[in-house]
C-alpha cells in the first residue's frame, strides 16, 4: 500500500522463518549437549572424567546426564564440577563463569565447591584436589 512503511515484525514469511532459524539453533544446542553428555558418560566409565576440564555449557550437560542415568552419574559430575569451581579448571577460570555458576548450578554442588575452597584456603599448601 503507498505511503505504508514496511515492517518485518507483522510479515508472516519474514517470522516463519526467523522460527524456523530459532528451531533449527535450539536443535544444534541439544545435539552439543548430547555429544558432549556422551563424551562424559564416557570419561567417567573409563576413570578418567577428573582428568578432564569443563567447557561452557557443561552445566546443561550435568541435566542432560541426570535426565539419562539418573543419581550415581549425578554425583559424580556434580563432584567433579564443584571440584573445577573451587579450582577454576576449565572454563570456571573466568570469574563470569564462576559467577553465572550460581544461577546454573545445583545448591549442594556450589556448598561442595565452596567447601573445597575453603578447606584449601584454611590449609596452606593443601590443593583443591
Amino acid at each position: 500500500m503507498p505511503g505504508t512503511v514496511y515492517d518485518p515484525d507483522t510479515d508472516d514469511v519474514v517470522q516463519a522463518e526467523l522460527a524456523a532459524a530459532a528451531r533449527e539453533a535450539d536443535l544444534r544446542e541439544a545435539a552439543r549437549i548430547a555429544a558432549r553428555a556422551d563424551e562424559l558418560q564416557a570419561l567417567r566409565e573409563l576413570g578418567t572424567l577428573e582428568q578432564t576440564e569443563p567447557r561452557d555449557g557443561d552445566e546443561a550437560v550435568r541435566d542432560e546426564l541426570t535426565r539419562r542415568a539418573g543419581g550415581d552419574v549425578q554425583s559424580d559430575v556434580d563432584a567433579w564440577l564443584a571440584h573445577a569451581l573451587a579450582a577454576h579448571l576449565g572454563h570456571y577460570r573466568d570469574s563470569a563463569a564462576r559467577q553465572a555458576a550460581a544461577s546454573l548450578l545445583s545448591p549442594p554442588v556450589l556448598a561442595h565447591a565452596a567447601l573445597l575452597a575453603e578447606l584449601a584456603r584454611l590449609v596452606p599448601g593443601v590443593a583443591v584436589d
